[in-house]
């Protein structure tokens, strides 16, 4: 969940990928922390990475509301017993 607020800020002004990083770990290479953002540049580029499924705003939307309503009625539910 920490990517969205970038992504929703980034969005329209640049390609955006949102990749697996269980495939990114799969991915078979030498990687150390200081190097993770060129080794991760570099699967993309040869394009070893798969795009993960990013909805559109309105169903972003639908399903914040479906989340928010399904923690209201369990909160109803856990202060009524």
């Amino acid at each position: 969940m920490y990517w969205r607020p970038v992504y929703d800020r980034l969005f329209g002004f640049f390609e955006l990928t949102v990749a697996n990083a269980q495939h990114m770990k799969a991915v078979p290479g030498h990687k150390t922390d200081k190097q993770d953002a060129e080794w991760i540049a570099d699967l993309l580029q040869h394009g070893l990475l798969k795009n993960s499924f990013v909805p559109h705003r309105e169903q972003q939307n639908l399903r914040g509301l479906t989340r928010l309503r399904t923690t209201l009625v369990q909160e109803r539910a856990r202060l009524v017993n």
